[in-house]
């Protein structure tokens, strides 16, 4: 929710000036309605000061743009006019330096008391009243459902579809003849390793032929270090 305050005072120099104050209002709801904001919003502080004309077409400004509101405020002093919908009695004000304890006594125990400021609430009540209008400020459901259909995927055509359907029977072919290529290719494989693999018979008889040659070798090396034997 966008809650907003406005007042026009400061800005306004006649706030008894209906068409200037309400003016004023209402670029304060149109800048609301261009922002975009897409929640509820309210504008939770405002008056229209004490020119009754300008209530009525204030509160009508916010109803015509489905705007929430809340005036400010419910119960004011009673010097304070068309600030509150209540005012309280005229003695209402204490003064904490000045009055004695059974005076402020007095008055804080008629703080309930009030009366009602008439012509406000009957304008306020008639345009309380009112049937809602619709929250112009957000996005209607109508726009949501819009927005929907815009963003939705677009329904395929019958030959789009087809398109779909062969190349997905063209997948499910080649995945049914994949697992025959994996067992050629896995033979191969194996045939592959098998070549590559050394004989064990061949490298014994490699192993052995060496060692039989070192061997000769060495009786070789010790017939000829051998002296002859002299006859007896």
């Amino acid at each position: 929710m966008c809650q907003c305050h406005n007042y026009a005072q400061g800005t306004i120099q006649n706030l008894e000036d209906s068409r200037a104050v309400t003016e004023h209002m209402r670029a304060k709801v149109n800048l609301i309605k261009n922002a975009g904001y897409n929640v509820p919003s309210y504008m939770g502080e405002f008056t229209f000061y004490g020119n009754m004309k300008t209530w009525e077409d204030g509160l009508a400004l916010f109803n015509e743009a489905g705007l929430n509101w809340t005036t400010w405020t419910y119960k004011v002093q009673s010097n304070n006019g068309s600030w509150g919908l209540y005012h309280h009695k005229s003695n209402s004000s204490v003064n904490l330096e000045t009055h004695s304890e059974e005076r402020i006594r007095e008055i804080w125990q008629g703080a309930g008391i009030s009366v009602p400021n008439t012509a406000l609430l009957n304008i306020v009540s008639k345009y309380l009243k009112e049937p809602a209008k619709a929250n112009n400020l957000t996005r209607k459901q109508e726009d949501l459902t819009n927005l929907q259909e815009e963003t939705a995927q677009p329904e395929k055509t019958e030959t789009e579809a087809e398109t779909e359907t062969e190349a997905e029977t063209e997948t499910e072919n080649e995945s049914s003849v994949t697992p025959e290529i994996s067992e050629e290719n896995k033979e191969n494989t194996e045939n592959t390793e098998k070549k590559n693999t050394p004989n064990p018979v061949v490298i014994g008889g490699i192993v052995a032929a060496g060692l039989a040659c070192i061997f000769g070798a060495v009786i070789g090396l010790k017939s000829r270090g051998r002296r002859p034997r002299r006859p007896v």
